[in-house]
């Protein structure tokens, strides 16, 4: 859940009653997770609350880095497509992009009767894959 308070909250004037908020940890999340700002003036305030069986600290941590990087470049140019938005730093990209994805494999040298013969001869007594309709 995303909540982005930036309406005015002014206090309540009780007669001379003094009023003002307190954030509460609740017991246990009632959302898996639940990111909440409001407008501090001249900056925003919030708090992050996150289900610890489903998010790490580091992940958490992580998410709010993009935000923040996502939150900067659309201020710095607003003319910037949100597509065009960046989420991650160079070296997470390059990592994403061209890390995981170095699955290049050699293909095997020869003809795929000859590969299929070699794999039947290094284990002829391996169980076979039968189907049931096969019967």
């Amino acid at each position: 859940m995303f909540v982005m308070q930036n309406a005015p909250m002014p206090v309540p004037a009780i007669g001379e009653l003094e009023v003002s908020s307190v954030h509460v940890d609740r017991a246990a999340n009632q959302i898996d997770f639940d990111l909440q700002l409001w407008d501090a003036g001249d900056h925003f305030e919030g708090f992050i609350e996150y289900c610890g069986d489903l998010f790490d600290p580091a992940t958490v941590r992580r998410m709010w880095t993009q935000l923040e990087r996502l939150l900067d470049a659309a201020v710095t140019d607003p003319q910037t497509r949100i597509s065009q938005l960046p989420l991650l730093d160079e070296a997470t990209l390059e990592l994403t992009v061209s890390g995981w994805n170095d699955t290049a494999t050699p293909a095997p040298e020869g003809c795929l009767h000859d590969l299929f013969a070699e794999q039947v001869a290094a284990g002829p007594d391996r169980p076979r894959c039968t189907s049931p309709d096969a019967r």
